[in-house]
């Protein structure tokens, strides 16, 4: 009869191996679920990591911090997929489908819950169990999987959907200032221990919190529907500068999942993140003028705005009770220019300095959006890994469509 010994020795092999895939921080976590913390997006990887406060662009990182759904616009589906231990294993991905919905304020996100609208999984592969004599007594499958749902409000946003809605007029200090809240809940399953000896998998469920306050003291690029002043800008170079603080807690209060290989519970990784970012974006109209009298009304609106920089800066607390490390920090920040939305460069790094650990993460995408309408875009990012283990290599598509917009436009 077999053992639980070789079972054990495989949950060890299959935790040190994702590990090496971590950043350097995130990886001495020691929680269980190590899926959930791996963040999706392939756009923040190259900005390091440090997404909590990043709310411009065509998606912000829900999952850094809920709060960004409300800035969601549209149909969007993102797919990504990164090979995790390339130098020890060759069947080990993490792989992500993602379909968010957002208008006027209100965003929602989709992994797996409800029904198949895409799931967060990280495969370990086919491993073979043994008994403790070394026979064998088969092949099974060790994953884990993240089913989730998310929602989130952009308070400004939303205010100015009603206003217009009701009077036909958008409040001054929705362009000045915004609240956005929003939370995520997860079930997540781990199966890193073969079903057909009776051991079966540990399931458990989790939840994430998240905020985010968004100050603009000058904007002549967005345009907003009653404002007289965008006219007055369309005559000048346009120019918003954007402030934002964002936080978030990513599997509040450390919840557990018990195993019943041994009746074991472990908890899972408490993540809190506070983020501060700037932006600014220039464009300018004389671009859009000469566009306009050739008849590229359309190209026009999908320059805007033609350069963007945004910087950000992150401080991540990792906590997990009962473990040799409960709690250590981990500091991150990041830079992206995005040209014409049409190409992107991202640069990063992060500090985990109980481990004495400095990295640089890099960035790029390319794409294109039609007018807000609709777009395609790639986006591949490099993330150093612990010394001797070659940088990690990820790359993602996103799908967008806008058919409120669309109706706008055309």
């Amino acid at each position: 009869m077999s053992t639980l010994h070789p079972v054990r020795i495989v949950l060890a092999a299959s935790a040190a191996c994702i590990a090496l895939a971590l950043p350097p921080g995130d990886a001495r976590a020691q929680g269980v679920a190590i899926s959930t913390q791996l963040d999706p997006s392939i756009r923040i990887a190259g900005m390091g990591q440090a997404g909590a406060a990043v709310f411009w662009g065509d998606d912000p990182d829900s999952w850094s911090n809920p709060a960004l759904l409300g800035y969601h616009r549209g149909v969007r589906y993102a797919w990504g997929e990164t090979q995790l231990v390339p130098d020890l294993a060759d069947d080990v991905y993490f792989t992500t489908k993602q379909t968010t919905l957002g208008g006027f304020g209100l965003g929602f996100a989709f992994a797996g819950q409800p029904g198949d609208l895409g799931s967060i999984r990280l495969d370990y592969g086919i491993s073979d169990a043994t008994d403790e004599s070394g026979n064998p007594l088969g092949s099974f499958h060790s994953y884990e999987e993240v089913d989730s749902w998310g929602i989130g409000l952009s308070v400004g946003q939303a205010t100015e959907a009603i206003a217009l809605a009701t009077s036909g007029k958008v409040p001054t200090i929705t362009r000045y200032f915004d609240l956005a809240l929003g939370m995520t809940k997860k079930d997540v399953t781990v199966a890193l221990s073969p079903g057909f000896l009776g051991l079966g998998s540990a399931e458990g469920s989790s939840e994430d919190r998240g905020w985010l306050v968004r100050v603009t003291p000058w904007d002549t690029i967005t345009p907003r529907a009653g404002d007289a002043g965008t006219a007055d800008a369309a005559r000048s170079l346009r120019l918003r500068f954007d402030l934002a603080y964002g936080a978030s807690t990513k599997n509040v209060d450390s919840p557990t999942l018990t195993f019943v290989v041994d009746d074991r519970t472990d908890p899972m990784t408490e993540e809190s993140r506070q983020g501060l970012a700037a932006r600014i974006a220039l464009h300018p109209s004389a671009l859009d003028r000469a566009l306009e009298q050739d008849g590229l009304g359309l190209l026009a609106r999908s320059l805007m705005p033609l350069v963007s920089l945004g910087l950000t800066s992150e401080n991540q607390t990792n906590r997990t009770p009962g473990t040799t490390n409960p709690e250590y920090d981990v500091d991150k920040s990041g830079v992206e220019l995005a040209l014409g939305n049409i190409f992107w460069w991202r640069r990063g790094h992060y500090t985990d300095a109980d481990a004495h650990v400095d990295g640089t993460t890099t960035g790029w995408g390319l794409g294109f959006t039609l007018a807000g309408t609709a777009g395609l875009r790639y986006d591949h990012a490099t993330v150093p890994q612990p010394s001797g283990v070659d940088d990690l290599e990820r790359e993602g598509w996103t799908f967008f469509v806008d058919p409120i917009r669309a109706i706008a436009v055309f």
